[in-house]
C-alpha cells in the first residue's frame, strides 16, 4: 500500500488462509482460549451419535469431538480468528487514513468462503449446509453510507455442494433466513429447521406432521429450482434421488467419487 502513489485510487485485495485447519494459533491466543468458558457444539437430536467415533471416519469429516480434544480445537480456531483480527486492524486503519488524506471515499468488504463445523452435530471441517459451515460473514463498511430502501431481492437462497469427502455429503439447500430445507440427492433424505426458534439446528422438523405443509412448500420450490438441471434431480413434479452427481474437480478426490 505504501508503494502506491497516494494520489491514485487503490483497489486492495487481501486473502488469508486462517482460520483453517491445522488449527495452530499463536501461543498467546491459544492459551487464552484454553482457559475460557467456550460454547458447546450444536448437538442435533437427529444425529446418530452412537455411530460416531473419537477417531473419526476415514475422511476425517465425521468425528466425535469432546473433552480436551474439543477444547484444543476450539482454542485453535477462535485463536486464529482473534489473531487475524489483530492483523487486519492496522491494514484497515492505514487504508482509511490514506483515502481520507486524499479526499477520496472508501469502501471495505470482508467475507469468507466457508465456516467450520468444529464438532457441531459430529462434523469437522466444511462442505455442509448447516450454520457452522454455511453461515459466513459479509460485512460492508464505507465512507459514503450504503443507503437503499428496504426491498426483497430474493425470497430465498439456493446453495448446493457436490460430493467431496463422501457421496452422502452432497446436498441442495433452500433458506430464507427463517426456515432451512435440506435435500440429500444420494438417498433423498430431507431435513427442515426453524432457524428463528432453533438457530443451532438441533431439531429436525421434517418428520413432524404439524410441519407437513411447510415441508411440502419448500420441497416444491426445490423441485422447480432443479427442473432443468442435466443431472435429472427433478422430474414429474418430484425430487429424484440417486442421480449421478459428479464432483467438479475429480482429480482431487478419492477414486470412488470419480465414477459417480
Amino acid at each position: 500500500m505504501a508503494e502506491t502513489d497516494a494520489g491514485q485510487p487503490l483497489f486492495l485485495t487481501t486473502s488469508f488462509y486462517a482460520p483453517h485447519p491445522p488449527l495452530f494459533a499463536p501461543k498467546k491466543y491459544f492459551d487464552a482460549y484454553m482457559t475460557r468458558e467456550l460454547p458447546p457444539p450444536a448437538h442435533g437430536d437427529w444425529v446418530k451419535w452412537d455411530e460416531l467415533s473419537v477417531k473419526g471416519d476415514r475422511n476425517g469429516h465425521r468425528v466425535l469431538l469432546e473433552g480436551d480434544t474439543l477444547r484444543a480445537a476450539q482454542a485453535g480456531y477462535f485463536g486464529l480468528i482473534e489473531h487475524l483480527d489483530s492483523q487486519i486492524s492496522p491494514l484497515v486503519r492505514e487504508f482509511k487514513a490514506r483515502s481520507e488524506k486524499a479526499g477520496r471515499p472508501w469502501v471495505i468488504v470482508v467475507t469468507a468462503d466457508h465456516g467450520e463445523m468444529l464438532g457441531d452435530h459430529g462434523y469437522f471441517r466444511k462442505c455442509e449446509p448447516y450454520e457452522g459451515s454455511a453461515n459466513i460473514p459479509f460485512i460492508i463498511c464505507g465512507a459514503p453510507a450504503l443507503r437503499e430502501d428496504r426491498q426483497m431481492i430474493r425470497e430465498w437462497l439456493h446453495f448446493e455442494h457436490a460430493p467431496c469427502y463422501s457421496q452422502a455429503q452432497a446436498y441442495h439447500t433452500l433458506t430464507d433466513g427463517h426456515i432451512k430445507y435440506i435435500w440429500r440427492p444420494l438417498d433423498g433424505t430431507e431435513e427442515l429447521f426453524d432457524l428463528d426458534e432453533d438457530s443451532k439446528e438441533e431439531h429436525d422438523l421434517s418428520k413432524r406432521a404439524s410441519r407437513g405443509t411447510t415441508l411440502e412448500a419448500w420441497r416444491t420450490r426445490l423441485v422447480k429450482r432443479l427442473a432443468n438441471r442435466p443431472e435429472g434431480f427433478s422430474k414429474d413434479g418430484k425430487l429424484v434421488p440417486g442421480r449421478p452427481y459428479r464432483a467438479l474437480n475429480e482429480g482431487a478426490f478419492p477414486s470412488e467419487l470419480k465414477t459417480s
